[in-house]
């Protein structure tokens, strides 16, 4: 008895053409996924999750964090020291002078407020909540 070769056919083989696109757009597909359902949070920053859009109340310390791609977002937000300027304040001195007023104010976020103030300021807060402080 001779010894035949016997060759298997290989996994491309017997997918065939349609089967070989087929798993082509599913690995695409796996590693897209694999690759969006990550996120970091940078050095000076922290993390608010939202899912659909709902705010978690919990902040998240820089890091590396799994998140579901499709339905959970991680929003940063500085808590640097960072340097906010005064819009020109119209004022009188106690002679009833005229003076404008500007200046530059140095301020930071406390990390475990940040969620909060996401929710409900937004992420310009210092145009929404220094500035009309100092207008009045």
């Amino acid at each position: 008895m001779s010894a035949r070769s016997f060759k298997q056919p290989s996994m491309t083989m017997a997918l065939g053409p349609v089967g070989r696109w087929a798993l082509a757009i599913l690995v695409l597909i796996l590693f897209l996924l694999f690759y969006f359902s990550g996120a970091i949070v940078n050095a000076g920053h922290v993390g608010v999750v939202t899912t659909f859009g709902e705010v978690d109340n919990t902040v998240r310390p820089p890091g590396f964090y799994l998140i579901f791609p499709l339905a959970q977002r991680i929003n940063q937000i500085d808590t640097r020291v960072q340097p906010h300027p005064f819009k020109e304040i119209d004022a009188a001195s106690q002679e009833m002078q005229s003076v404008i007023l500007t200046g530059m104010m140095n301020y930071h976020l406390e990390p475990g407020r940040a969620a909060f103030l996401f929710q409900n300021v937004g992420l310009d807060f210092a145009n929404k909540v220094i500035d009309p402080a100092f207008n009045d």
